[in-house]
């Protein structure tokens, strides 16, 4: 029996020996994971990726630990390159392991990013809210801080620019105790972008010089070519063209260098709109066409419709109309998709934010419920006066429990017509006009009766925002917005489906009676006042006949070819579809 024992534990003996064997010159598995470790954070993904695969044979007898720090390096090496895809499948394996607190925050990190980029929201900000729930069970303030860094993204991305600072400072705040210079760039790179597209450029300037030298003590690669990215274009964003081009070209080399995809496209693009407002028009369009024709599978919408914008310009500038005409529809065509993305990820903002709190008061009743049934228990010999008292408290739970069942249902018919309503001038929004519009031009083709589609744009809009600011552009909406509902109540359908467009669709309205109205509504418009300072607003109008038309999208395309037409000769004018020529 002694000798069966000492046999088997000879057998272990070899066994562990032969699995901490080094792999070479003397190193075990567990320090070659480390040495591909220090070498994933100071290289590009590439050179990680290779010493990945040259131990992917070793691995088959890796702790679950060791495999679980390795496909957390591959998944960020794959965000690097652009496999969004293969990054989250590999992440989604690892949420699903028993891993410990500090693994699974990392893992949600990454996946909250990924998520982030492809703009898969409502997933982004279900993974954000796994992601805090852990702070209490993790110590790394380093952790948390690049947590609260994708939060900030997340709420700015949402227009949640009050949150998104909040969360940016938090994080910064955290990753200064830290001392760790990359946390600590991670952090103020979240600052400056924020700041950023919350329109506080003077504050993102100031903090680019810290920024900079923050992403140079960092010791990672990636993190000195966003920088760069980023300081070009919150220069580009203060006019200061020049600088930002210096900034932005070293940018496009960088994240070329370290195979950051991502980051490329932006310094590219950020590269095109600087050189085409410096004068070098030429290479800027190249630079921007170029973005334009890539075969990317997923389409960043926001940037085609900055980058369709400023070559519409230049061609019309050039007095090229044809090209100009054709990036203007582009323009258009993504401005709608950029306002339905960020409908939809306002709507997953609500609903997560809806969730939570639903979460929460799900756990306070069950605490209630809790408490209520140890009273029960208690009070089974108790006399008839605490019986009373426990239906009492019964009924005031149930009451709380209705109450809280109403206010679900108006959050729930709130959060419906926050979707379906533009929140600057009270008009539909772009899906819900078009929805509305199209069921009326279906009821009145049915009755033989006949209607109208006008299309509004606000002129000369963009040099609202350039004079007055922003705020102003904002107010004229907002009034025009108030004047249009107003001017056009209801069976009449008023829509905002772009940033200065309109649309109003007139249920039994001929061209004639259509032209009428546009002029008494033209009549009430009046300079609007903004800080002391009176700002003239014209529009120009297309109005279109739907007599033998039966698609809504074929009265859009004509009416917006009437409202060009009206911005060619002059703007401030109504140019009927049906003098146009082309039916």
């Amino acid at each position: 029996m002694r000798l069966g024992t000492s046999a088997i534990l000879v057998f272990c003996l070899v066994v562990l020996a032969a699995r901490a064997e080094p792999l070479a010159d003397g190193e075990t598995l567990s320090e070659a994971v480390d040495r591909i470790e220090q070498a994933h954070k100071q290289s590009p993904w590439p050179v990680s990726q290779q010493m990945i695969e040259e131990l992917r044979p070793a691995l088959a007898d890796a702790t679950p630990v060791l495999r679980t720090r390795v496909k957390l390096m591959e998944a960020r090496n794959m965000l690097l390159d652009g496999q969004y895809d293969r990054a989250l499948e590999m992440l989604d394996a690892v949420l699903v392991e028993p891993v410990d607190h500090v693994r699974r925050l990392r893992a949600l990190e990454l996946s909250i990013n990924a998520n982030y980029i492809i703009q898969d929201y409502e997933r982004a900000f279900n993974l954000l809210a796994g992601a805090l729930s852990l702070f209490a069970m993790v110590d790394d303030d380093a952790q948390k801080a690049d947590i609260l860094t994708l939060a900030a993204r997340l709420h700015s991305e949402v227009g949640e620019h009050a949150l998104a600072l909040e969360s940016a400072a938090e994080s910064l705040e955290l990753a200064n105790r830290t001392r760790d210079a990359r946390t600590i760039y991670n952090a103020l790179y979240s600052l400056v972008l924020v700041q950023k597209n919350a329109g506080l450029i003077p504050f993102a300037i100031e903090r680019s010089r810290e920024l900079w030298e923050r992403s140079q003590q960092s010791g990672d690669p990636v993190s000195v070519g966003t920088a760069m990215g980023l300081i070009g274009s919150v220069r580009n964003a203060a006019g200061q063209h020049n600088e930002a081009i210096g900034w932005l070209r070293r940018a496009m080399e960088k994240n070329r260098e370290t195979g950051f995809l991502a980051g490329e496209l932006e310094a590219r693009k950020e590269l095109g709109k600087a050189l085409i407002e410096t004068g070098d028009q030429q290479e800027g369009v190249d630079i921007l066409l170029e973005l334009i024709n890539r075969p990317d599978g997923r389409k960043n919408w926001r940037d085609l419709m900055e980058i369709h914008s400023a070559l519409s310009e230049i061609y019309h500038a050039q007095g090229l109309y044809e090209p100009a005409m054709r990036h203007l529809r582009q323009y258009r065509i993504a401005s709608q998709r950029f306002n339905d993305e960020q409908r939809v990820r306002r709507v997953a903002y609500i609903q997560a934010e809806f969730e939570n709190q639903r979460r929460n008061q799900e756990l306070e009743l069950l605490r209630q419920r809790s408490r209520l049934l140890e009273m029960r228990e208690t009070t089974v010999e108790a006399t008839r006066f605490n019986r009373t008292l426990g239906l009492i408290v019964l009924a005031v739970i149930g009451i709380l429990l209705v109450g809280l069942l109403l206010r679900f249902s108006v959050d729930r018919r709130r959060f419906r017509m926050l979707s379906e309503i533009d929140g600057l001038t009270g008009l539909f929004n772009h899906r819900r006009f078009h929805h509305a519009a199209e069921e009326a031009l279906r009821a009145a083709r049915e009755q033989g009766r006949v209607s109208a589609l006008v299309a509004a744009d606000v002129d000369l809009f963009k040099q609202v925002n350039d004079f007055y600011g922003h705020r102003a552009g904002d107010e004229v909406l907002r009034k025009l917005g108030a004047l249009l509902r107003e001017q056009f109540p209801a069976p009449c359908i008023t829509g905002r489906i772009g940033g200065e467009e309109f649309a109003i669709f007139l249920p039994d309205h001929n061209r004639l009676q259509a032209q009428q109205r546009i002029h008494e509504f033209r009549d009430r418009i009046r300079p609007i006042d903004y800080e002391g300072r009176s700002i003239e607003v014209t529009l120009s109008f297309g109005l279109v006949e739907s007599r033998r038309e039966t698609r809504l999208e074929n009265l859009r395309a004509r009416a917006d070819q009437a409202v060009y037409r009206a911005k060619r000769a002059g703007r401030n004018q109504i140019v009927d579809a049906a003098d146009l020529g082309d039916r």
